[in-house]
């Protein structure tokens, strides 16, 4: 079926709409054979799956909510959201990015939370604030989380639709504010980002085509390949061996580099072609093959580095943890100085 609407001009926030849905979103599945029918049709179903992802669990919070207040019982724990009452919105607050408000909130039932570890409240999380137990919704993101602050039952809040009339409206009510078990900011800018493509997308003759013969990567063909520096991988020499790159029949052999055989099909192919995947069950070398990779990479960046761009290499994690575990790795063999890290929990190398 067709969208019924363009997903680019569809609200990242929610709508009241999507709060109090009678009917079922459209959605349409992933392909699990065949290409899609182009770029526009899989960042549509892209896009529509992850909305509805962190959608899904601030809908059913509301709606078992309302439940709760409709027949009289009192709502302690609900399954996908956290409820919080006796909300006032207080001072506003003048960072560098704009204006937010301080909200206070009752605390009485949130003693024994620690708030230093707890998941509750984090920054960038999406609330949600209402008056009438939810017929009506006012959006905000948490953007100062101090430890010492919720423990008095304070948090600093930017309000998404201040427009909207949350201040000139109900200014002085108490609010109750839902909190959705989806962390927002892991999905916010994806989904920002995914409406901001056009035209074209690196990898769309893998991704959107599903073309199974992978090519080299383009660096190599107009080189036509050229030798690279294995000595960083060579177990037993300092000297500098190369060996043609794209010819890995007259590679040096898996055992002199250190590696079993299925980390050396990996390597070959990470190096070789311009989109592979490597994947396995834990404690089978995927970080050591990774690194392995990257000080292949790094040696040879003559190779795939230009002059007049920046030509960084990306290195992406889903954990902080396994971030800092691959970059102690790099930093052997890497400058120190070339590593930007973007994250939170950072530890030193």
């Amino acid at each position: 079926m067709a969208p019924p609407n363009n997903f680019r001009t569809i609200s990242i926030f929610p709508k009241l709409e999507d709060i109090h849905l009678n009917e079922l979103p459209f959605l349409r599945a992933n392909k699990t054979k065949g290409k899609y029918d182009c770029l526009d049709t899989y960042l549509d179903i892209q896009f529509r799956l992850l909305r509805e992802d962190y959608m899904q669990p601030l809908r059913q919070g509301i709606y078992e909510y309302r439940g709760c207040i409709q027949n009289g019982i009192s709502v302690k724990i609900l399954r996908n959201n956290r409820i919080y009452q006796t909300v006032q919105i207080m001072q506003p607050v003048c960072p560098a990015q704009g204006i937010n408000h301080v909200i206070q909130f009752d605390n009485s039932q949130f003693g024994a939370i620690n708030w230093a570890s707890s998941k509750r409240l984090l920054y960038g999380s999406l609330v949600c604030l209402s008056v009438d137990n939810f017929d009506t919704v006012h959006y905000a993101t948490i953007t100062k989380r101090d430890v010492n602050g919720l423990r008095e039952g304070t948090l600093e809040v930017h309000l998404e639709n201040i427009e909207d009339g949350v201040l000139a409206n109900h200014g002085n009510q108490s609010f109750v504010m839902a909190e959705t078990s989806a962390y927002f900011e892991a999905y916010r800018y994806v989904l920002q980002g995914l409406q901001e493509i056009k035209g074209t997308m690196p990898m769309t003759r893998y991704i959107i085509d599903c073309e199974i013969e992978i090519k080299p990567p383009s660096y190599l063909l107009c080189l036509g390949s050229p030798h690279y520096n294995f000595s960083p991988l060579m177990k037993d020499t300092n000297n500098i061996v190369e060996y043609p790159v794209l010819n890995t029949h007259r590679w040096p052999k898996a055992c002199e580099l250190g590696l079993d055989n299925s980390q050396y099909n990996a390597l070959q192919t990470a190096i070789t072609k311009e989109f592979s995947i490597i994947q396995g069950p834990p404690e089978t070398g995927k970080t050591f093959v990774g690194l392995k990779i990257t000080e292949l990479l790094l040696k040879n960046s003559e190779f795939w580095k230009t002059k007049t761009e920046a030509s960084p290499l990306l290195v992406v994690c889903y954990t902080n943890h396994a971030l800092d575990q691959f970059l102690e790795g790099i930093a052997k063999v890497c400058d120190l100085n070339g590593i930007i890290r973007i994250g939170g929990r950072c530890k030193k190398c």
